[in-house]
C-alpha cells in the first residue's frame, strides 16, 4: 500500500509530537521562572495572575509622603524583562564620608546607622548578575566600599546600597564598610522606576516582548498545558476513531468494501453496500424496463413513476414503481437496504433490481407497485374501526422491528440492523389488505454491532423529528437512531388513531399531519407577543419563521405532543394502543420502548381482541 495512503494519520502523529514538544518547552520555561522568582508566598505573591513583592517605599524627593509598604509588580518594560528578578532595595548616603575613609580599623565591620541618611527605598528589578549585589535573601545588607564613590544625580557622594528578595526585607538595614572597588553603578543597577511608589498595571504583563524575545512568563504556562492535554486527548480519540471507522479506512486506503458480510454467508442478496465499480452484482433491468409518464410521488430524494418490466426469461410483464435518483450516495444506500432485506418481509416493499443511465447520470430503483398509495393520502379518504387501526399499526411496527433487528433470512443470508431515519406517513404504503409497507431508504443507515454506516448528521422530516433531534443532541449510535424511528412511528400511529371511529356517535376530524394545530397556535402566540412589544409599529408585520423553530419550542422546550381524543380512551383496543403510543414518544430516549417491544404488545392485543379476552390494563407490560 502506498505511503501516501497513510498521510492523514502521519500528519496527526506529527502534530501530536509537536504538541508534546511545546508542552515540554513550556514546562522547562516554567521551571526557569520558578527558580528565578523563588517561593510563592515568601519571595512573591500573585495578584490577578501577576507576580509581585511587597517592599517598604520612600523617596527624599517627596519627603512629605510617609514611609509605607507597596506592592511591586513584575514589570515588562524593555525586551529583557523576562530575565529580571523581583526584589526590594534601599539607598543611603554618608553624613560624613571622610570620617570613615582611610580608617583601617573599620574595615569589615558594621557601621552605626546614625551615620547614614536615607535617600530612597522601594522596588528593584535586576538580572541574575546584578542580583549578586544582594548579600542576603532575607536581610538588606548595605556594603560601603572604601575607594570608590557612586554617582547619583548631579553630586558625588559616599553611598550605601542594599537589596534583598523577600517580602518587606528592606525595612531593617545592616551597614558594612569593606575594602575594594566594586561599588555598583546605581544607574545601571536600579531598573525600577525613579519614583519607588510607582507601580505597573496588571495589563502591562499582557504586552509580550518583541520578536526574538523568549516568552517564559508563567501566565501562559497552565493554559498552554491544559489546551495541549485536551488536544492530545482529541488526537488519540481521533486515531482510535480512524482505526475503527470502516468508511474512513475506505476513504484513506481505497477499500471499496464498506460493509462486510457475516462469515460463511454466500447469499449475494445480503451484500449491504455495493459501489458503481461492483455493478456486475446489480440486476441490470435496462432491457425489459419501460418507464411511464405517470408520477406516483415526487420528493427531495427523487421521484417515483409508474412503469412496466418484462422478465426476459419468462416474458411475463408486471407493473412496477420506478424511483429515479440523482444522488449516488442515496441510491447506494437505498439499494443496499433492499439487498440486505432481500424481499424477506411482507412489510417491506418488494425489490426487483436497479439500473443506471450514464448518459443522463440517473439511477433507477425498481420496486413493486402498491396501488393504494401512501398512508398520508389514504388517510384523507378513509376511516378505521379500532380493529382495523390495530391491524394497520401492528403491521407497521412489525416492519420497523424487522428493520431494526439483525436476523437470519429465510434464504440463508444474514440481515444487519437498519435504521430508516425518515419514517413518516408519506413513506408508508398501504396494501389492499390494509397492511403497511415501508419504503424510501435514501437516508437509511446500515449498522454492524452498534456502529451505523452512513450520513450521521441531522436528517429527516421536521414534523417527525424527535425532541433530541430537534435540539441537535441526538445520540447517533444504533440504539439512539432506533429511538428516533420509534418516535416518528408513534406520530404515524396518532395519525391513524385520529381517523379511527370508536362508534357511530363518534366524530373525527379531517386527516392532518402531526403538530398542525400546535404549530398554528404557536405562530399565533408569537405574533401576539410581537405586537405587544413596546414601540411596536402597526405597519410592521410579524414574519413567520421556518417550521423547525416552532417545533423546537413545542416538542423540546414545552414537551408537548399532538392532542389525543378522549373517545379513544373509552375503547379497550384503542386505549391499549395509546399506552404503547405514549411510551414510544416519551421525551427521554431511555423512556421509549423499542419497535420489537411495541410489536409484541400489539400482537398480544390482537390475539386477545380476536378471542374477545382483552385483559385489564397492566397485563401488556403497562402499569
Amino acid at each position: 500500500m502506498a505511503l501516501g495512503s497513510y498521510r492523514p494519520s502521519l500528519v496527526l502523529v506529527f502534530r501530536s509530537l509537536v504538541l508534546l514538544s511545546l508542552l515540554s518547552t513550556s514546562a522547562s520555561q516554567y521551571d526557569q521562572f520558578r527558580r528565578r522568582m523563588g517561593t510563592l508566598g515568601k519571595n512573591y505573591n500573585l495578584k490577578k495572575g501577576v507576580p509581585y513583592i511587597q517592599c517598604e517605599a520612600w523617596n527624599s524627593k517627596t519627603p512629605e509622603v510617609n514611609v509605607t509598604t507597596i506592592d511591586c509588580p513584575w514589570s515588562t518594560t524593555g525586551s529583557e524583562f523576562i530575565y529580571r528578578n523581583l526584589g526590594c532595595m534601599k539607598v543611603y548616603k554618608f553624613k560624613n564620608f571622610n570620617k570613615f575613609a582611610g580608617n583601617d580599623t573599620l574595615f569589615d565591620t558594621n557601621v552605626p546607622p546614625e551615620e547614614f541618611e536615607l535617600i530612597s527605598s522601594g522596588c528593584w528589578q535586576a538580572g541574575d548578575v546584578q542580583m549578586t549585589q544582594c548579600q542576603d535573601e532575607n536581610d538588606c545588607i548595605a556594603v560601603i566600599h572604601e575607594d570608590k564613590k557612586a554617582t547619583m544625580g548631579k553630586e558625588t557622594i559616599g553611598t550605601a546600597f542594599c537589596c534583598c528578595t523577600t517580602h518587606n526585607c528592606n525595612v531593617e538595614v545592616t551597614f558594612r564598610f569593606v575594602r575594594g572597588n566594586s561599588t555598583p553603578d546605581f544607574d545601571a543597577l536600579i531598573h525600577g522606576p525613579a519614583d519607588p511608589f510607582a507601580t505597573t498595571t496588571a495589563a502591562s504583563l499582557l504586552a509580550l516582548p518583541s520578536a526574538g524575545a523568549v516568552a517564559s512568563s508563567h501566565l501562559w504556562v497552565w493554559p498552554t498545558v491544559l489546551i495541549g492535554l485536551a488536544l492530545i486527548v482529541l488526537v488519540l480519540a481521533g486515531l482510535v476513531w480512524l482505526h475503527r471507522s470502516r468508511f474512513v479506512r475506505r476513504w484513506l486506503f481505497g477499500d471499496t468494501k464498506v460493509y462486510e458480510q457475516k462469515p460463511n454467508n454466500e447469499d449475494e442478496s445480503a451484500v449491504a453496500l455495493v459501489t458503481m465499480e461492483n455493478g456486475k452484482k446489480r440486476n441490470n433491468l435496462k432491457e425489459g424496463l419501460v418507464i411511464g409518464e405517470t408520477i406516483l410521488a415526487d420528493g427531495k430524494m427523487g421521484k417515483v413513476q409508474m412503469g412496466t418490466y418484462t422478465d426476459p426469461d419468462t416474458g411475463k410483464e408486471r407493473i412496477v414503481a420506478v424511483k429515479t435518483v440523482k444522488d449516488q450516495k442515496s441510491f447506494l444506500l437505498e439499494e443496499a437496504v433492499y439487498r440486505v432485506c432481500a424481499n424477506s418481509h411482507s412489510s417491506m416493499v418488494q425489490f426487483f433490481g436497479t439500473n443506471y443511465e450514464p448518459e443522463i447520470n440517473y439511477y433507477y430503483v425498481v420496486m413493486e407497485h402498491v396501488e393504494t398509495g401512501s398512508l398520508e393520502e389514504y388517510l384523507k379518504t378513509t376511516q378505521f374501526t379500532p380493529m382495523e387501526a390495530l391491524h394497520m399499526i401492528t403491521s407497521l411496527m412489525d416492519g420497523l422491528a424487522f428493520l431494526h433487528g439483525p436476523a437470519n433470512l429465510p434464504g440463508g443470508g444474514y440481515k444487519s440492523a437498519v435504521v430508516h431515519r425518515d419514517i413518516k406517513s408519506r413513506n408508508i404504503l398501504v396494501r389492499a389488505d390494509r397492511t403497511a409497507v415501508i419504503i424510501d431508504f435514501g437516508l437509511a443507515m446500515i449498522c454492524e454491532g452498534n456502529r451505523p454506516y452512513g450520513r450521521t448528521y441531522q436528517v429527516g422530516t421536521h414534523r417527525y423529528m424527535s425532541p433530541e433531534l430537534l435540539a441537535s443532541i441526538a445520540n447517533c449510535n444504533l440504539e439512539g437512531l432506533k429511538m428516533v424511528d420509534v418516535y416518528a412511528a408513534a406520530l404515524i400511529m396518532w395519525e391513524i388513531l385520529n381517523r379511527t371511529l370508536i362508534d357511530e356517535e363518534d366524530e373525527i376530524l379531517p386527516a392532518q399531519l402531526p403538530y398542525t394545530v400546535e404549530i398554528d397556535e404557536e405562530i399565533e402566540t408569537q405574533r401576539l407577543n410581537f405586537e405587544k412589544k413596546p414601540g411596536w409599529n402597526p405597519r410592521e408585520e410579524y414574519r413567520q419563521k421556518p417550521i423547525i423553530y416552532y417545533l423546537k419550542d413545542i416538542v423540546h422546550r414545552d414537551n408537548r405532543r399532538p392532542v389525543l381524543r378522549e373517545r379513544l380512551k373509552q375503547n379497550p383496543i384503542t386505549k391499549e394502543i395509546l399506552r404503547s403510543l405514549t411510551d414510544m414518544w416519551d421525551f427521554e430516549v431511555e423512556g421509549r420502548i423499542s419497535a420489537a417491544c411495541a410489536h409484541a404488545r400489539l400482537t398480544k392485543l390482537t390475539k386477545d381482541a380476536i378471542a374477545g379476552t382483552i385483559p385489564a390494563p397492566g397485563q401488556y407490560g403497562y402499569s
